[in-house]
């Protein structure tokens, strides 16, 4: 090639004016610059004046030396060289990319190399981002436990993860290219999906969905699994969607919840066995002691009668009397706690100020002889419940409060009722101003037959507060107590708006 023309000059120098890409004419041999335009002052940063007459070496244009000598052997080989990817260095000292394409041509009897150079490294560093964010998105993708996988709308898996292959017992990339919904054992639900699938329009926009299915792994051995689908839009004109899911393996949680389920059958028998066990045996037990607390009496009266009871034979009596008034009184306790259950009635509105009405009527002796006052402080609501445990509860909190109350003349026990809103439910208050719990017996009042004192301190079975606990929990609620020593006790029932479904159902 020689140099052009004066037809050509013309052309030429409106190339090297309005090029954005540096051109430059440079001798072959030495890499000394003859000419070159503004856009290589610009991608530089040297003066068009400062590198005419210089080479490439003296103003240290390479990055590297070598890639000087490759561009050149191949021109040399070629003639011509198209976009090789070099790198340079900026007069600052920043070293960035460029593609750099040249020709050889003849001048003054020696080759010269005509190169125009653009600037790519912005393209460069987008690359290597998108390489680096692929890269972890792969690793991502590698150590998630959940399987993930990218099918066509032919349902064909164009994309696995290694957590996905190994739920279904493949090696990574196996199942690429097989049908994903073979997978499912369930040939109809697989044309379910498939509809689906083929129903969608891309105009709409991304799709999601998920549902649980029965799958068979590569062994044979079916599994239950989550799908979480989502349908994505095409990336681009030409591009077809594909569908994105994400797989849970819910076998482990499906057989636990199999096990629970086993369990709770299996306790709930026994409970009602023992239960009615409780039951049986309190109920055969109340004839016996009536028994022997109608012949104590007899005997007693006979003895008085006969001028034989002494001193210390009556005090005998004394014990044998109470004693059996003692176990009847224990036996019909645990007659009612073993009856929360097996005469429980179905639910419904109950007012809590008339369960009120009917427990002041039930305890009118116990509150008259004690002088005690039992008030509402604020209207009771009305709450969805078995009508005769709400009055068994507040009747066995009310009773409560008024006989652990302090021995003084002047102490007027006080026992007042409030009932609060809270989010799904209320919690009614049942205050004292009694003797007081210490906190660490808390735990221990809620528990079958456990008592804080002696029957000569404070007569009492220990069971009046497992009832209440009992219903409480029967209607989906609970009970809690706060206490100081000497001041008082609240305990308070937190009843929901919608009881549990099964706990309304009477069972007998």
């Amino acid at each position: 090639m020689s140099l052009p023309g004066a037809a050509n000059a013309e052309l030429l120098s409106l190339a090297f004016a309005t090029s954005s890409g540096a051109i430059t004419i440079s001798r072959l041999r030495d890499g000394l610059y003859l000419e070159a335009n503004q856009g290589f002052a610009e991608m530089w940063g040297w003066a068009v004046g400062e590198v005419l007459g210089h080479t490439t070496f003296e103003h240290d244009i390479w990055y590297d030396a070598a890639e000087r000598d490759r561009f050149v052997q191949a021109l040399q080989r070629e003639g011509r060289v198209r976009n090789m990817l070099c790198r340079f260095r900026r007069r600052s000292g920043e070293v960035f990319h460029g593609h750099m394409s040249g020709s050889l041509f003849e001048a003054n009897g020696e080759p010269h190399i005509f190169a125009v150079t653009q600037d790519v490294e912005d393209i460069i560093q987008a690359r290597q981002r998108a390489e680096a964010s692929e890269t972890r998105l792969r690793t991502l993708l590698a150590h998630i436990p959940h399987g993930i996988r990218e099918i066509d709308m032919r349902g064909v898996i164009l994309l696995e993860n290694p957590a996905h292959a190994d739920l279904f017992g493949y090696e990574p990339g196996e199942l690429v290219g097989r049908r994903a919904l073979d997978l499912l054992a369930d040939p109809d639900k697989a044309a379910e999906l498939q509809q689906v699938i083929d129903s969608y329009d891309p105009a709409a926009g991304p799709r999601a969905g998920g549902y649980e299915a029965d799958m068979t792994r590569k062994d044979g051995s079916v599994i239950r699994v989550r799908v979480d689908w989502s349908i994505q839009p095409p990336v681009g004109p030409g591009a077809p969607p594909t569908v994105i899911s994400v797989l849970t393996d819910l076998t482990p949680t499906v057989r636990a919840q199999e096990e629970l389920r086993h369990s709770v059958d299996e306790l709930t028998r026994s409970n009602a066995e023992l239960e009615r066990y409780a039951y049986i045996a309190a109920h055969d037990l109340r004839e016996p002691i009536r028994t022997v607390t109608s012949y104590a009496q007899l005997l007693r009266r006979r003895l008085t009668t006969a001028g034989q009871l002494t001193g210390d034979m009556a005090e005998l009596f004394d014990y044998l009397e109470t004693g059996a008034h003692r176990m009847s009184a224990v036996v019909d306790d645990l007659l009612a706690y073993s009856r929360l259950q097996s005469r429980a009635a179905p639910f419904e509105p109950v007012d809590l100020d008339g369960v009120m009405t009917t427990v002041r009527n039930n305890l009118a002796r116990v509150i008259h002889e004690c002088g005690a006052e039992v008030v509402c402080e604020t209207p009771l609501p009305t709450v969805t419940a078995d009508a005769a445990q709400m009055v068994q509860l507040f009747q066995n909190l009310v009773a409560n409060a008024l006989r652990y109350q302090p021995e003084a003349d002047s102490h007027t026990p006080r026992v007042v009722l409030a009932a609060r809103r809270e989010t799904a439910g209320w919690a009614i208050a049942v205050a004292d101003n009694g003797i007081g719990i210490e906190a660490r017996f808390f735990d221990r009042i809620f528990q079958l037959f456990q008592r804080l004192h002696s029957q000569r301190e404070y007569p009492g079975t220990g069971v009046g507060l497992a009832i209440c606990q009992r219903v409480a929990e029967r209607h989906g609620g609970a009970i809690d107590v706060e206490s100081e020593v000497g001041v008082g006790t609240t305990f308070t029932v937190h009843l929901p708006d919608v009881p549990p479904e099964d706990a309304a159902v009477a069972q007998g």
